[in-house]
């Protein structure tokens, strides 16, 4: 038998535990007043109204965030600010300081980041961090990428949204290990083709086809797999990006329903049922490939893609809305017309 839980001190706060169904099943929270809950024999009852400081797998995670809020109080509110909001709220005033040059380098560097504008700013790690350069094939768009972070730790360090930066232990990589993407031969694809099933062999032909970007596709949910009329809702959330509808190719089409799982968010998933993480997705494909024989990288992938549309004298407008590339010319929305336009150059694509 367990232990009874020692009782904390008065207006220190409390651990609940929410139900075995949760992944994370104990909350941490504080009183922060109390409201009426109605009348009993004459005289108004209270009830405690509380804020909830975060939610833990663990209890002792859950009495961690207590204790380092009761040693350094915080505006909860603020604290579950995500990457993104950070972002806007700096850049309104930081980007009135800078030239447009510099707004233009700092906007890139934020497009580089959409896996992680969602999460709560005090969440991020340096894991997360360092898995945001690990995904950037420039030296210059990546040192561009640690600045940001820099800045954005500094602005929410001054409103003690965070104690550390994370900022300082992103490693930067070497600038010779920077390659350009280099195109897959016709007999390098027949080859991935001879090794498809393997789940990372799959994520190289559903690149190959698409265009999307590695992040794009580890980032695809299922509900946004529309098989039955040939294509997807996908991409990075940039203003050309997001939400933007990318065929599918005949070829790849059983590759797609052999990857789907009921009950799975993500087209490709952990263990824990969230979308894989690029980081450990890089290292186990990229020793696969090598084993292959074949010297490639996710990243040549797009670029092969691209380049053969190219030969194939692909239509640039409808190349542009494939890959998610910016033009005045693109529309927001897509129309059944549109959607129909972009399956019947997907279907004149080979290798």
């Amino acid at each position: 038998m367990s232990k009874k839980q020692m009782r904390l001190p008065n207006n220190y706060g409390g651990i609940v535990y929410l139900g075995e169904n949760r992944r994370k099943p104990y909350g941490a929270r504080i009183t922060i007043g109390f409201e009426p809950k109605g009348e009993k024999n004459g005289i108004m009852q209270y009830r405690q109204k509380y804020k909830y400081l975060g939610f833990f797998e663990k209890r002792t995670q859950a009495m961690e965030c207590l204790m380092e809020y009761n040693k350094n109080p915080y505006d909860v509110d603020q604290r579950k600010l995500t990457f993104k909001e950070i972002h806007d709220k700096w850049s309104i005033k930081h980007y009135e300081k800078v030239s447009p040059n510099t707004i233009k380098t700092y906007k890139t560097a934020f497009n580089k980041c959409e896996s992680i504008y969602n999460v709560p700013f005090a969440d991020l790690k340096t894991k997360h961090l360092q898995e945001i350069i690990d995904n950037v094939n420039s030296a210059s768009v990546c040192i561009a990428v640690k600045s940001l972070f820099g800045l954005l730790y500094k602005y929410a360090m001054k409103d003690d949204i965070v104690v550390k930066d994370y900022s300082k232990f992103v490693d930067l990589p070497k600038v010779d290990k920077i390659q350009p993407p280099k195109p897959f031969t016709k007999n390098e694809i027949k080859k991935l083709w001879s090794m498809e099933g393997n789940e990372y062999i799959d994520m190289y032909l559903i690149l190959l086809y698409t265009g999307m970007r590695i992040t794009e596709l580890l980032m695809l949910e299922t509900n946004n797999i529309h098989l039955d009329k040939r294509y997807m809702i996908g991409g990075i959330k940039t203003e050309a990006g997001e939400n933007r509808v990318i065929p599918i190719h005949r070829e790849i089409e059983h590759i797609i329903k052999r990857n789907m799982f009921e009950g799975r968010k993500y087209l490709f998933f952990s263990r824990t049922g969230n979308h894989k993480h690029y980081t450990n997705v890089r290292k186990k494909a990229d020793d696969l490939l090598q084993w292959a024989n074949l010297d490639h990288t996710f990243h040549d992938t797009r670029h092969t893609f691209i380049s053969q549309c190219s030969r194939l004298n692909f239509n640039e407008v409808l190349l542009k809305r494939i890959v998610g590339h910016s033009d005045k010319n693109v529309t927001e929305h897509y129309t059944h017309k549109d959607i129909e336009d972009l399956i019947l150059a997907i279907d004149s694509f080979y290798y």
